[in-house]
């Protein structure tokens, strides 16, 4: 059992169902009905949605920035990246609801380096969640007014049978349950696709 991957579910999905993964996390909502059809997922956090933007940028003043505020500043949600689609529809969706610009696609960076370097060279916020850190000189600043939720789902192929994946479920249950991954705070939002797959 492979146990580690980095990138996008998109990127994960493709490599789970060539057989070259079996395992991965990410929005599962996000990616392709025909990908969707092939895989088993598990509801397992939601995450708060932020912005990362450089220092000296408007929305590095305030704590937290309200989605009327986002307004009036196109969003990058990383569209030019193939390898995260799922992510890209997750801010899409956002901007679709509360009337969002979305910044063009550009080629996405690699590493904290080059991203901090892409936040200072086009300057507009990018969608990330609010764990998101360690990015030279940017600051994450969470969205609320509603509080926007991106899910994570585990995520595996339906024929996966594999004594590590029902230990990793259990894990992911337990975890779940104690720390109340899937409470959602008040005023929130989460797209109608994501709801369905928590209350299912």
């Amino acid at each position: 059992m492979l146990a580690r991957f980095h990138g996008g579910l998109a990127a994960g999905a493709a490599a789970m169902l060539d057989g070259r993964l079996d395992v991965s996390f990410g929005r599962f909502a996000g990616l392709p009905a025909d990908v969707r059809a092939r895989l088993s997922q598990v509801p397992m956090r939601l995450n708060r949605l932020a912005v990362l933007v450089p220092e000296d940028h408007p929305l590095a003043e305030p704590d937290a920035v309200p989605l009327g505020l986002l307004a009036g500043f196109p969003l990058d949600v990383m569209a030019g990246n193939a390898g995260t689609r799922e992510w890209s529809d997750l801010g899409e969706r956002l901007a679709g609801a509360f009337g969002l610009r979305l910044a063009r696609p550009r080629a996405a960076p690699v590493g904290a380096a080059e991203m901090g370097h892409y936040l200072r060279r086009h300057r507009e916020p990018v969608l990330a969640g609010v764990q998101i850190g360690g990015i030279p000189g940017a600051v994450t600043r969470p969205l609320v007014e509603p509080v926007p939720l991106g899910l994570e789902n585990l995520v595996h192929p339906k024929a996966l049978r594999h004594p590590g994946l029902a230990a990793l479920l259990a894990a992911v249950a337990e975890l779940g349950r104690a720390r109340h991954w899937l409470r959602r705070p008040p005023d929130s939002w989460l797209p109608e696709a994501d709801e369905a797959l928590v209350s299912a």
